[in-house]
């Protein structure tokens, strides 16, 4: 039987029934010490997220096109001849 299970009897007028009780052990130790993230790791997430981020960059270009072509010009320009 694993240690981290343990069969304990029930309390009075139980008639001899006995329940499986988790026993509390010991957590897994885990390496939780930041490693430097190195170049390689943000190419990876650039990678992984390459089709959103082209696709967010279209869509951001194009409304930009549509407004400037748009917009009524402010200044006409004018050439003075001497």
């Amino acid at each position: 039987m694993a240690e981290e299970n343990k069969l304990v009897p029930r309390e009075n007028g139980s008639n001899g029934a006995i329940d499986l009780m988790p026993v509390p052990g010991r957590l897994p130790v885990w390496e939780l010490s930041p490693r430097e993230p190195h170049l390689y790791d943000y190419l990876l997430i650039l990678r992984k997220h390459q089709w959103l981020i082209l696709s967010f960059l279209l869509a951001v270009v194009t409304l930009v096109a549509i407004a400037t072509f748009r917009t009524q010009p402010v200044y006409v320009a004018t050439a003075a001849s001497n």
